[in-house]
């Protein structure tokens, strides 16, 4: 899934324009021990910056989620690179999950996104 600067709400939706620049990529997966699990490569994001990972899980009905908290942190190098293996137990009844980075030192001003997929196996 690409990572991109669209802002989404907690349950996945965007939220402002639509902004499709591809900011890296992040690969989730739901493993057989029931984690789910995901690679994040940030490129050309701020450099030198520590952001937080959220793995959001969505519920089945309309406004479910798991929105607050903070599973793992992916810090940049000089370029704004950065990778990070993030993972969490599955949450029951959870059908899709999205990766939401904040920059700690701006989380409200730079941040980045995945859209919403599926989870299942």
């Amino acid at each position: 899934m690409a990572i991109t600067r669209q802002n989404r709400d907690c349950l996945g939706m965007p939220v402002g324009p639509t902004l499709p620049q591809s900011f890296g990529f992040s690969v989730v997966r739901r493993t057989g021990s029931n984690m789910i699990v995901t690679t994040v490569v940030l490129q050309g994001a701020t450099p030198n910056a520590t952001y937080t990972v959220r793995l959001i899980q969505l519920g089945p009905s309309l406004g479910t989620s798991d929105c607050p908290g903070v599973d793992g942190t992916v810090t940049t190098d000089e370029f704004g690179n950065g990778e990070a293996n993030v993972r969490e137990n599955a949450l029951p009844g959870a059908t899709h999950v999205f990766v939401d980075l904040n920059n700690t030192a701006d989380p409200n001003g730079d941040f980045f996104t995945t859209e919403p997929v599926s989870l299942s196996r």
